[in-house]
């Protein structure tokens, strides 16, 4: 695991420093500050909520799912999600993943691990909350495998790419410098 900060110290990548120096940290998305679709706040959760938009408004994926029960999100309220195709799906139809550019946002999902889909386009998988067990075994799954390209773990949510022109990278990203 590559340790890095919001700087892009340590990261060797060009994707990746533009993803986590200007996207995640950097970039000001005119939706970062929308929170009216989160059923949820509180601590990080309006920081994270920034990162989510930023990412999902760089991307620009065919299709936005999001994957759990304990759904933080209403689509319905917010512009940013309402550009883009949506659908929710539950632990029971995991096996859906995998057909277009998908940005898949997994929260509150309480399911086994299931088989890691290959992608044949690129694709972006977010775990809302690595502190759950569930999605920290997924996170830990998807890190080890070869099908996943990069992995960032920032502020408790971890962040999944599938692309088959990037190699197997997996980064930890610290908020300051104490690594």
């Amino acid at each position: 695991v590559i340790k890095s900060n919001p700087w892009g110290t340590g990261i060797h990548s060009p994707y990746v420093y533009h993803l986590v120096a200007k996207v995640i940290f950097g970039k000001k998305s005119a939706f970062r500050e929308d929170f009216s679709c989160c059923r949820q706040t509180g601590f990080g959760v309006a920081e994270r909520i920034g990162w989510l938009f930023s990412l999902i408004d760089d991307f620009q994926p065919d299709t936005l799912i999001l994957a759990g029960e304990e759904n933080r999100f209403d689509p319905s309220r917010c512009d940013l999600l309402n550009r883009f195709r949506f659908r929710q799906i539950y632990s029971d139809q995991l096996n859906w993943l995998g057909n277009e550019k998908e940005f898949v946002i997994f929260d509150g999902l309480n399911c086994t691990l299931f088989d890691i889909p290959g992608y044949a386009v690129p694709a972006i998988w977010v775990l809302w909350d690595l502190h759950e067990l569930e999605q920290s075994l997924l996170f830990t799954k998807l890190r080890n495998s070869q099908k996943v390209s990069l992995t960032i773990e920032v502020n408790r949510m971890g962040i999944v790419i599938f692309n088959r022109n990037f190699r197997k990278q997996d980064y930890q990203v610290r908020r300051w410098f104490l690594f």
